[in-house]
């Protein structure tokens, strides 16, 4: 993670890093700018994270699925198959990187993900 004396600094940090590509870099966001929608997807999903006191990053799904608010989120969401768990609703694995970063999490141990599909 960036290092930044609050929240913005990092993000405004992790951000800048995600514009500079290098050769052989794996993660998906880096060298990509993020769009507004995909911006405000992501802070309303860092929000109910913090405003819940959450941390893990399945709890925010979960707290989207209970609330009925994926329609919040067209540009970010999808639909994750873990194997024995499929079609279940979470977010695309750019993005679930990006987030796992600025909230300096990990993917926990959740089973990995085998695919995904946009909706």
């Amino acid at each position: 993670m960036p290092e930044g004396s609050d929240s913005f600094t990092k993000k405004a940090l992790l951000y800048r890093r995600y514009l500079k590509a290098e050769e052989g870099d794996t993660d998906p966001m880096r060298g990509q700018k993020l769009n507004i929608a995909e911006t405000e997807e992501i802070n309303e999903y860092l929000k109910i994270y913090r405003d819940n006191s959450f941390s893990k990053h399945f709890e925010v799904n979960r707290y989207i699925t209970s609330n009925d608010l994926w329609q919040k989120f067209p540009t970010i969401r999808s639909l994750n198959d873990h194997g024995e768990n499929k079609d279940i609703p979470g977010i695309e694995p750019k993005y679930f990187s990006a987030i796992c970063q600025l909230l300096e999490i990990s993917g926990e141990d959740g089973a990995p993900l085998q695919s995904y599909r946009k909706y």
